[in-house]
C-alpha cells in the first residue's frame, strides 16, 4: 500500500480502520453463511479473524526483517541483526 505523502497520518489510520471493518463484515457474513450455526458469534469470530491478521504481520515484518539482515550482510547468529 503506498500512500499519499500530503495526507496526514491520522487519515491514512482511519482509511486503514475503515477498510479492516469493511473486510471483517465481509468475512463474517461469508462465515455465517458456511456455519449458520455461528451466527450471533461475533466476537469469537472477530478474535480469529484478528489473530490470523497479527500472525500475517509477524511473518511479514520477520520476512522483511530476513530480507535487510541478507542485504546487509548480517547472519542469524549475529548481534547486529535487524
Amino acid at each position: 500500500m503506498i500512500f499519499d505523502e500530503n495526507e496526514q497520518p491520522e487519515a491514512v489510520v482511519d482509511k486503514k480502520s475503515e477498510e479492516l471493518i469493511r473486510e471483517f463484515q465481509s468475512h463474517y457474513e461469508e462465515f455465517v453463511r458456511a456455519h449458520p450455526e455461528h451466527t450471533g458469534q461475533r466476537d469469537e469470530i472477530f478474535q480469529g479473524w484478528v489473530i490470523q491478521k497479527i500472525a500475517g504481520i509477524q511473518v511479514s515484518i520477520c520476512e522483511i526483517a530476513e530480507s535487510l539482515n541478507r542485504l546487509a550482510g548480517i547472519k542469524k547468529e549475529d548481534d547486529t541483526q535487524f
